[in-house]
């Protein structure tokens, strides 16, 4: 788990003066082997570059692969928040210095980076499974959730395995990007849930309810640090993202604009301006098409077509024009007939790709399944574009 800068010698061969964490006192030699058979039975199935046979032991690691046996044992401590993070600084510190230091890169070394990166892995997987969660206990889903007190019960007990799922990281969520925007796009997907696929059936609770303006906040703060990461990457930055990256972002776009229309709503507005105001979302959306448009090119394909940025650029701005068009003819106006025709607008390819909507995505089958927040109930032209979004992006990969 943990070890002084002397573990960089490991490129080498082994130290014999450099301490380790049992020499630190941070672990016994039972501790360390209880969690070296966890790294076996729960780590080591998704790790299948690093196999580590039942005869090997903590003591023959310590001598021939110590800075392996570090980055397992840091690797098996996910449910000790505290003490992997002191591991993890010496992992860091044991990599730099073999980097800066030495040069050199043994086996050991390259095993133990990637046994230190499967971990990011683990966590990303914990998220999903998180988000799946949500989709589990949803409205949709479980019958019960209809009841107010049960659904808010799911909600605050979600909320908390949210939070106790980013206090456990071993590390800050901005240093991993994937695990930054996926963590921030569950947050806004439980806020989705929650006000907007509630049925009818349920048991209403008035707009101003504190309960619904606590989800409202929760999901505007979401929206914000996730679309101000966006807006603030250095410009080109994002031509590196991966397809579930522009998903979340447009997504996240998305869910903005209909978070900042509901929570205009005169009884709700004066408990979520401070946060409406913050995110600024007619600006925000404005840096992100410029954003995209420096990434579009004047290349066509064989059939004419222009690339995915071209068309990553059109979806916001039917987003903008959406979100602009409801703020002025005001929150409470019915469904008007230009959302209709914004919603025929939009490419019928959606459809084809609606099975592909994984559990990051609403809901979108029956307009009637949606609760009755103003001036969403029903709204097929901004619930259309979460589909789209699938439909459109595939490319990007």
């Amino acid at each position: 788990m943990k070890t002084n800068g002397g573990m960089a010698e490991v490129t080498g061969g082994p130290s014999a003066h450099a301490k380790d964490v049992i020499d630190q006192g941070l672990l016994t030699i039972g501790a360390a082997n209880m969690l070296l058979n966890e790294f076996r039975t729960t780590l080591m199935p998704h790790c299948p570059f690093m196999i580590i046979s039942p005869q090997t032991t903590v003591e023959t690691m310590r001598r021939d692969k110590p800075f392996l046996l570090l980055t397992v044992l840091t690797a098996a401590l996910h449910d000790n928040m505290p003490l992997q993070r002191k591991l993890e600084k010496q992992v860091k510190k044991v990599i730099s210095d073999c980097m800066i230091f030495d040069g050199s890169v043994s086996f050991e070394i390259l095993q133990g980076l990637l046994v230190h990166l499967s971990c990011w892995l683990l966590y990303i997987v914990q998220l999903q499974q998180l988000s799946e969660k949500i989709t589990l206990v949803s409205s949709q889903q479980v019958p019960e959730a209809q009841n107010t007190f049960s659904f808010k019960h799911y909600y605050r007990e979600l909320k908390s395995d949210l939070n106790l799922y980013r206090a456990n990281l071993p590390f800050l969520l901005t240093e991993s990007q994937i695990l930054f925007m996926q963590f921030y796009t569950v947050e806004m997907y439980l806020c989705q849930i929650t006000l907007f696929d509630h049925k009818p059936g349920a048991e209403a609770l008035p707009h101003e309810s504190s309960f619904q303006i606590e989800v409202l906040r929760m999901g505007l703060t979401a929206a914000k640090t996730l679309l101000d990461f966006y807006v603030h990457l250095p410009l080109g930055y994002d031509v590196k993202f991966h397809n579930v990256g522009w998903v979340q972002l447009g997504f996240a776009a998305t869910l903005a604009c209909k978070l900042v229309v509901a929570a205009s709503e005169p009884s709700v507005h004066p408990h979520t301006a401070d946060l409406s105001s913050a995110l600024d979302i007619s600006n925000t959306l404005k840096q992100c098409i410029v954003r995209v448009q420096a990434l579009i090119t004047s290349a066509m394909d064989d059939s004419g077509d222009r690339d995915v940025f071209f068309h990553y650029e059109k979806r916001l701005k039917r987003v903008q024009w959406w979100f602009e068009s409801r703020m002025i003819s005001g929150p409470n106006n019915e469904y008007s007939h230009q959302d209709v025709q914004l919603a025929q607008g939009i490419n019928s390819s959606a459809e084809k790709a609606s099975h592909c909507v994984d559990s990051l995505q609403p809901s979108l089958n029956d307009s009637a399944n949606y609760f009755h927040w103003p001036g969403f109930f029903p709204d097929t032209a901004i619930d259309d574009m979460y589909i789209d979004w699938m439909a459109q992006t595939t490319s990007f990969d």
